[in-house]
């Protein structure tokens, strides 16, 4: 999980900033007014990929220490049950999301009057935002799965 979500990272920062090139080329075309400066820096790709990489990292330790945790034959026998999900990791997974979501949202934006915060405020707010967001999420999604499960049980063999 480590080696595929460090090699998406850069695949995505390669394809994300040159899709965004082309975007903002369209868009300038179709708009006279907008003005899409393509200022692209490689320590800005790198610090995506940095970051990128180490969500990934949190995304594969929850699962990887779970199953580390397992015994292997008592899981061959069938004789483990699926763990209860606490609500707390859960609830701090949320309030992780809304944190990155918050940092995300005021990293991208800009003062009525044309203003914004500095540059390097906004970088450090992207930075900060990016993990919060994607490790909440894999903090919170076992409990969805839990809930999910736990209704697809009085479903039809269909919808399940």
């Amino acid at each position: 999980a480590m080696i595929l979500g460090a090699l998406t990272a850069l695949v995505s920062a390669v394809l994300g900033t040159a899709l965004g090139v082309v975007a903002a080329k369209i868009a300038c075309r179709q708009v006279t007014t907008l003005d899409a400066p393509t200022d692209i820096r490689f320590s800005w790709i790198v610090g995506l990929v940095v970051v990128s990489t180490l969500a990934a990292l949190i995304a594969a330790w929850v699962p990887a220490r779970a199953a580390g945790r397992t015994n292997l034959l008592q899981a061959l026998r069938g004789q483990v049950s699926a763990r209860v999900v606490k609500r707390r990791l859960p609830t701090i997974g949320v309030i992780a999301v809304a944190a990155g979501t918050l940092c995300l949202f005021f990293a991208t934006q800009r003062g009525g009057d044309g203003s914004s915060m500095s540059e390097e405020g906004q970088t450090a707010l992207a930075y900060i935002g990016v993990p919060l967001f994607f490790g909440g999420a894999v903090l919170a999604v076992p409990y969805v799965l839990m809930v999910t499960g736990k209704l697809a049980g009085h479903l039809p063999l269909t919808p399940r």
